[in-house]
């Protein structure tokens, strides 16, 4: 379920760029997110020329989604990069953030467009969180977009708060070096407020 979750986010994200475009294509620096409804409460800085197109908190998870600028594939557009932020309560199939992780791998295993690259840990918000890094293919419109768009991919787990918390990144292989900065920067500055 989760997994189809974060399919779904990620092609409304897609779908989104369109009408949403980039943010400020001449800015420097960041914004600040603060997320204080829903079960999850948590601040993020995020490259000003980024746009936020999810906020969708409730009683049993919170969602957020950034996309970086546009760029064109084709006859279409695709997002320069993507980062989700999901925090739901533990599930009989997923009863922490280990197994979320288990769950989303085994998805990933059956994908043939997906080369695992690394697993490690990494530091957000003081706690240590799984990491996994993979190379992927954007989902485009198969219409528009005569090729798959190569991207490389970060997704990290931890538990806090009896909370799950999932951060997923992805960038364009075009746009990886950059985004990076972008992407260390947000785990970097990652506050839990509660």
């Amino acid at each position: 379920m989760r997994v189809y979750r974060l399919l779904c986010a990620v092609l409304i994200l897609i779908l989104l760029v369109p009408a949403a475009g980039g943010g400020c294509a001449d800015c420097e620096g960041y914004r600040l997110l603060h997320v204080q409804e829903g079960i999850a409460h948590f601040s993020l800085e995020y490259s000003c020329n980024w746009k936020v197109t999810i906020v969708d908190t409730r009683d049993i998870y919170t969602d957020v989604g950034l996309i970086g600028p546009t760029l064109k594939v084709d006859d279409s557009k695709v997002p320069s990069g993507v980062c989700l932020v999901y925090v739901k309560e533990p599930s009989e199939e997923t009863p922490n953030a280990s197994a979320a992780q288990d769950d989303y791998l085994a998805y990933l295993a059956n994908r043939e467009d997906v080369n695992i690259l690394e697993y490690s840990s990494a530091i957000v918000a003081g706690l240590e969180a799984k990491q996994v890094k993979f190379h992927h293919n954007i989902p485009t419109d198969p219409v528009r977009v005569k090729d798959p768009v190569p991207a490389i991919a970060r997704l990290l787990y931890f538990d806090y708060a009896g909370l799950i918390w999932e951060i997923y990144t992805s960038s364009t292989l075009s746009t990886a070096e950059e985004n990076e900065v972008h992407f260390n920067h947000i785990l970097e500055a990652f506050k839990i407020l509660d």
